[in-house]
């Protein structure tokens, strides 16, 4: 069978969550990159009508056949995966990364502790990224007396890669096209993305490259050991999702067995969002990326050829199923990456750049008093001209309120939109609110002050004409 290949490199631009549950309360962690799911669910908003008027909708979105795949982080040009689970050092002191506990306790003991050796994601081969560089972890709670936070994925010079495959026979070229052509755009992927809130990536796309994700391997030893690229969501006869796998779930049979010291699984469960349809989708529950099982084989006679098949499970629509075999030659090799150039230092180009050289000089008070004066005198004189179709001093009291008056500034459409008289050399009121005391931000810690005295100054006269 003959695959399309959709590469996709993504550099982020704004930090972005993608939730790992569908808590409602405490820290609302974040997956480490963003989503099979997102990716579908962007080109879905996109070009559903367009394969549902020929009758492939369901091909495409729903039936696994489409593969929008999680994105993963590189490592220069290398895909790196989430760290096999079995991997472990010891708690104290130094020592050798081992590979399962057995081979833990031969290489230092029965009295060493052994832990994970932590976040950092790996390549096939076992080339690490620094945890110290795994750094694309935010807590952003919006303060101390938050009931909750969130994580996010920090933007720190980091880029993705992530797939998009399809059998040739199901979509012919035009259709291929139409399907990749929903990716040429920066893309907002992410929690909120329809509020504006999503992450925005940068996206290079390759058509028609070769899979960067490992395919079907033979089976080396009469030690297997499995190792989850992606989260896996495997169901027993029953349709119940399972937190484990059995030899059956990989295409082996009776004859290997699940040895559990040897293997470690995490699961999460979690109800993803349906933009489409305004609500939550059924809740899965999934084996997680990372996880590691180990089988052992213990028929009679010479071990028959096998292969570790590539995909198993359900959904691979949303990117889950990708595993792989832990070859002989996997050796743990911790990756540092050179240092970064140091900053160049630029002339201050924006209002916020000048306002904090001017409070390192002690000229921020200056510049702020400057700012209110000029806008004072403007705005009175637009309201002279505007006379009695100007805001009422209701409206004023509201925007002169520092702690709301940022906010409504957003969206001035509340003050009248009048035209200025004949000749005037002024524009309607609400668009010079927009284009005159947005840009105060530039102050930053003095912009409320300001802008409460510039619309205070406002206020006193509008009353004063009134009287």
């Amino acid at each position: 069978m003959t695959l399309r290949c959709l590469t996709l490199t993504l550099t982020p631009s704004d930090p972005a969550v993608f939730l790992k549950s569908a808590a409602t309360e405490g820290l609302h962690r974040t997956l480490d990159a963003p989503t099979g799911a997102s990716l579908m669910g962007w080109a879905a908003q996109r070009c559903y009508p367009e394969f549902d008027k020929v009758g492939l909708a369901f091909t495409v979105f729903h039936s696994g056949i489409v593969r929008f795949s999680n994105a993963v982080r590189l490592l220069g040009e290398e895909a790196t995966y989430p760290r096999p689970e079995i991997l472990l050092k010891p708690k104290q002191g130094a020592g050798a990364v081992a590979l399962g506990r057995a081979k833990f306790a031969i290489e230092h003991g029965d009295k060493r502790q052994a832990v994970e050796v932590g976040l950092q994601p790996m390549t096939l081969n076992g080339k690490a990224i620094d945890a110290a560089e795994f750094s694309h972890r935010l807590r952003n709670a919006r303060g101390s007396d938050s009931l909750f936070g969130y994580e996010a994925i920090a933007v720190d010079g980091i880029r993705f890669r992530a797939t998009v495959e399809c059998p040739e026979a199901e979509l012919n070229a035009d259709q291929w096209k139409l399907l990749a052509a929903c990716f040429q755009s920066q893309l907002a992927l992410g929690r909120g993305r329809g509020s504006g809130y999503g992450g925005g990536y940068d996206v290079t796309t390759e058509l028609d490259a070769p899979s960067f994700w490992p395919g079907p391997s033979p089976i080396e030893s009469d030690v297997l050991r499995l190792w989850m690229l992606t989260d896996v969501c495997v169901a027993d006869q029953f349709g119940a999702p399972k937190t484990s796998l059995s030899a059956s779930d990989v295409g082996l049979d009776e004859q290997w067995t699940l040895v559990a010291s040897e293997s470690a699984a995490r699961t999460r469960r979690f109800a993803p969002w349906n933009r489409a349809i305004g609500g939550r989708d059924c809740e899965m529950v999934v084996i997680e990326a990372g996880s590691t099982f180990t089988f052992q084989w213990h028929g009679e006679g010479p071990r028959p050829v096998g292969t570790v098949p590539a995909l198993i499970g359900r959904h691979h629509e949303r990117g889950f199923g990708r595993i792989a075999q832990i070859l002989a030659g996997f050796s743990y090799v911790l990756h540092t990456q050179n240092p970064p150039d140091p900053p160049q230092i630029v002339a201050a180009s924006s209002d916020l750049a000048r306002w904090a050289e001017a409070r390192a000089k002690g000229d921020d008070k200056r510049m702020r008093d400057e700012w209110i004066a000029a806008r004072v005198s403007t705005l009175l004189k637009l309201l002279d001209q505007l006379g009695e179709e100007g805001p009422l001093p209701s409206q004023w009291s509201s925007l002169e309120d520092a702690q709301h008056g940022a906010t409504m500034l957003q969206r001035p459409e509340w003050l009248r939109q009048v035209q200025p008289p004949a000749g005037a050399e002024f524009m309607t009121l609400a668009s010079w609110v927009r284009a005159q005391l947005l840009d105060g931000q530039g102050l930053g810690t003095d912009y409320p002050h300001a802008l409460h005295q510039v619309v205070a100054a406002a206020r006193a006269h509008s009353q004063g004409r009134g009287a």
